[in-house]
């Protein structure tokens, strides 16, 4: 029964985690979309550089957990 509960834990606290990265990237989207949205809004003049700079902000940013690629780090 010890045995059943631990390993019940152990599933629940790794899923736990895994939903929790998930709404991040869900939020960090969500925040995106509304930036874009924003940004479509915005005098014809304006709007290629605010787009241009969320697409940067988007590039640089990472989500907890998350590495940039090797790839991305020789560049910098």
């Amino acid at each position: 029964m010890e045995g059943i509960a631990t390993l019940n834990f152990l599933l629940y606290g790794r899923t736990f985690r895994e939903l929790e990265k998930f709404h991040a990237r869900l939020d960090r989207t969500q925040q995106y979309l509304l930036a874009n949205s924003i940004c479509e809004k915005l005098d014809e003049k304006f709007r290629p550089t605010a787009q241009a700079q969320l697409v940067r902000l988007i590039l640089d940013t990472l989500a907890p957990g998350e590495t940039k690629p090797k790839s991305t780090q020789q560049n910098n």
